[in-house]
């Protein structure tokens, strides 16, 4: 992972996977997607471990509020290189 040295800030730190069910039950705007999803990661984690700070997160790509799935082989190139990509991020305390 390229960004994650930046994470800790020249302190140590690891990073553990959290192996969470990805799938969310009906639709939802995209950064409740993603702040329900980072969430259960988080918690997930965080239920391993008796001190220290977990940071959860996660990515969704969405177009016209529309969430594209996992990939699954090769993406469609054209459908999803020839859209506007936009970033939100999403923050939860």
């Amino acid at each position: 992972m390229a960004r994650a040295g930046t994470v800790g800030r020249g302190r140590p730190f690891d990073i553990e996977a959290s192996h969470v069910d990805e799938d969310v039950v009906g639709p939802a705007p995209v950064t409740a997607l993603v702040r329900e999803l980072a969430l259960r990661k988080a918690r997930a984690v965080a239920g391993s471990h008796m001190t220290g700070v977990v940071l959860g997160a996660d990515t969704a790509v969405a177009v016209d509020a529309t969430v594209l799935g996992k990939p699954v082989g090769q993406p469609p190139a054209p459908t999803q290189s020839s859209s506007t990509v936009r970033s939100a991020p999403v923050r939860t305390s």
